[in-house]
């Protein structure tokens, strides 16, 4: 379809391309061009994940009004033509596309799947030929002279394009990417939070059209796979009003035992790589985003003046938690120094500490649910 579409665009006159332009450095366009990959936010992410491909319609802003509207309605119609003509063999292929993701999870056989969510520009390219995979080391791309010019009221270099001179640029084109961080296909997903369940996943999940049900009464035990972080940063800025948590920590086994309102997730449904995407807390385009922010602030404190009694306390009660104490203080330096850290270490130990701080609300498990 790419291929056609470009063909069809060019010989209405336009200069498609089949890929995006970045330049590798912003400043420098002798840098080349680099493959980004953008997240799912910017929607031409969120099709793969749903099993579809998407093509982005860029005009360049230097072109007029009338050119930019005429290169858009070329493209619509183009695409709608190639449609009429593929419709019927792109649904069939879909189909197979939904049926495929079913299977992610395997056959109930041990098998494991890895999702990929997310990727990274290896920032090589290579010459066509034999086991290339679709690098291009340069490529041949219609472009206007230019000149770079220092500029003392803004501190740097600015490039300057001359509309008026066409003419061919030959720079790397960067096209290598790799999957940087990987999810769990096979696992089912339970959210164990009954108030996350309703108040926030719920509305979420429906308007994805994700496939999920609501636990009618609580689970027996099961074994499970839960995340815990041990570090937790806030981004500095909003984005769309929500603050970004990224996590350090890691999936460990947990005996858990579902409660009453929880949503189950099977993994054996047409968005499954979609499901994976938004509940993988280290996938770039999760639900961290501002959803399950409260699951990593602390609630509960203790003045200092009274955690120092509580600790005393339970040095004098615990002669096992005495003498672990004492290893901690005499095999760990920069613990020993911290006065915050000590503290910490009783709190973590007393009966008041909120076992569900920095717990992840979601569980990787194995089992059906009901």
């Amino acid at each position: 379809m790419r291929e056609a579409l470009i063909a069809r665009l060019t010989a209405l006159g336009s200069l498609a391309l089949d890929f995006y332009p970045d330049l590798a450095s912003t400043d420098d366009p002798a840098s080349g061009f680099a493959l980004t990959v953008y997240f799912a936010a910017l929607l031409n992410r969120v099709f793969p994940q749903r099993n579809r491909f998407t093509v982005l319609v860029e005009t360049h802003s230097w072109k007029d009004y009338a050119h930019r509207v005429r290169v858009m309605r070329d493209t619509v119609v183009s695409l709608a033509e190639l449609v009429a003509a593929h419709g019927s063999d792109w649904r069939q292929l879909a189909l197979q596309a939904d049926q495929a993701a079913m299977k992610l999870g395997g056959d109930g056989d041990g098998a494991r799947f890895l999702v990929e969510l997310a990727r990274a520009g290896t920032g090589r390219g290579c010459h066509r030929g034999p086991g290339c995979r679709g690098g291009r080391t340069h490529d041949r791309v219609s472009g206007l002279r230019l000149y770079a010019s220092a500029v003392e009221d803004f501190g740097g270099l600015v490039t300057t394009y001359d509309p008026a001179t066409p003419q061919i640029w030959r720079v790397p084109l960067r096209d290598h990417v790799r999957a940087s961080v990987h999810g769990d296909g096979a696992a089912r997903r339970v959210c164990w939070s009954p108030w996350h369940s309703r108040r926030i996943l719920h509305p979420r999940l429906e308007a994805h059209g994700i496939a999920f049900s609501r636990l009618r009464h609580a689970a027996k035990s099961i074994d499970a796979q839960a995340f815990r972080a041990v570090a937790v940063k806030f981004s500095a800025a909003p984005f769309e009003g929500r603050m970004r948590a990224q996590l350090t920590g890691g999936w460990h086994r947990r005996c858990n035992r579902p409660q009453e309102g929880a949503l189950w997730v099977p993994i054996a449904q047409p968005l499954a790589r979609l499901a994976v995407a938004l509940f993988e807390p280290h996938a770039p385009d999760s639900l961290l985003l501002g959803v399950f922010n409260a699951c990593f602030e602390q609630k509960e404190h203790m003045e200092p003046y009274v955690a120092e009694r509580i600790a005393r306390e339970m040095l004098e009660k615990d002669p096992r938690l005495a003498a672990e104490f004492l290893r901690k203080c005499q095999q760990d330096a920069e613990f020993a120094a911290s006065p915050v850290a000590r503290l910490e270490f009783f709190l973590r130990r007393h009966a008041s500490w909120d076992a569900r701080y920095n717990l992840y609300p979601v569980l990787r498990i194995q089992t059906i649910l009901q």
